[in-house]
């Protein structure tokens, strides 16, 4: 933002307010990946892109001690901003982080990398999302822009890159990051999550002064891999809640069916739930991955199902 500088009250602000309602959209990713998959990810140095103070390490230390998870190899927080890293150190003061402003060093560590960026691409034209990707290559890449058409495109353009030009695969959103997306190929639509969340009484006062809603935060996140995970269940991903009936839930997910993606409509029992079950599904945060048998196909475009 131009003529905007950081100065100790605004970094304290926005760690106050921010941090705590932003790293759930990571806690959200990690969440949607099978625990094979997180040890992996536990087998390379984690490198925050753009830490900001510290947002996403403290993000990632709180799920895996949530989990029963160890640490992974190292961890690395890198911003332009001193004030940030400052902010940043204060906060992780207990943990053996390393806080760098130089992005190149970490690009020249020689352990396996797993690299977060969030809001990294905000300020990037195509062609320089094109050469910042030449110089990235780690085992796996999370990327959390915000959840709007514009970084929707710029999402789509790295999905490209990464998956047609670089070999990689797309552990999540999509089923197939191979195939065409069909939200893309939809006219005014884009594929996003929308986190909803209770925070802290705290927090949700600061939202009313300010008048900014974290209880509903639409983003965008994307994981790539160089390695290839083979699913062993058959998987949907909720896109968009349509309706709630008398007897049913209805969902628009995204589905692999026969070497294509496809949007189809999903009809979900409230008989096949218990009552907290049914409770939580008012609550569900779109773009969860799940399991699900189809006990009854409605139409070519509409399916009763079970989730798992």
């Amino acid at each position: 933002m131009e003529g905007f500088k950081w100065d100790e009250k605004k970094v304290t602000a926005y760690s106050l307010f921010y941090l705590p309602t932003n790293a759930l959209k990571l806690i959200f990713l990690l969440n949607q990946l099978s625990p094979r998959v997180i040890e992996k990810i536990l087998e390379t140095s984690v490198i925050d892109v753009g830490t900001g103070p510290g947002t996403y390490l403290i993000a990632l230390k709180k799920y895996l001690h949530d989990n029963g998870f160890k640490n992974p190899l190292s961890m690395m927080g890198v911003d332009i901003e001193p004030i940030m890293l400052k902010q940043a150190q204060s906060l992780l003061k207990d943990e053996p982080i390393t806080f760098l402003q130089d992005f190149s060093h970490a690009l020249r560590l020689k352990d396996k990398k797993t690299f977060i960026f969030g809001n990294c691409l905000n300020e990037l034209s195509a062609f320089e999302i094109r050469n910042w990707l030449k110089d990235i290559d780690g085992e796996f890449l999370f990327f959390i822009e915000p959840g709007t058409p514009r970084e929707f495109e710029k999402m789509m353009l790295v999905r490209d890159i990464l998956v047609k030009e670089r070999g990689y695969n797309v552990l999540y959103p999509c089923p197939d990051g191979k195939l065409s997306c069909p939200i893309r190929d939809r006219e005014s639509d884009w594929c996003h999550q929308v986190l909803r969340e209770t925070h802290h009484p705290s927090i949700e006062r600061l939202s009313q002064l300010v008048q900014l809603d974290r209880k509903v935060m639409p983003f965008i996140g994307h994981i790539y891999t160089k390695e290839n995970f083979k699913k062993k269940n058959r998987t949907a991903h909720f896109v968009r809640f349509l309706r709630e009936t008398k007897f049913s839930f209805e969902w628009e997910v995204c589905l692999q069916e026969n070497q294509a993606l496809d949007l189809v409509t999903f009809e979900i029992m409230k008989k096949d739930l218990k009552k907290k079950e049914v409770k939580e599904m008012k609550k569900k945060s779109v773009g969860e991955t799940f399991d699900f048998k189809i006990t009854k196909e409605l139409n070519s475009q509409k399916l009763r199902v079970k989730l798992c």
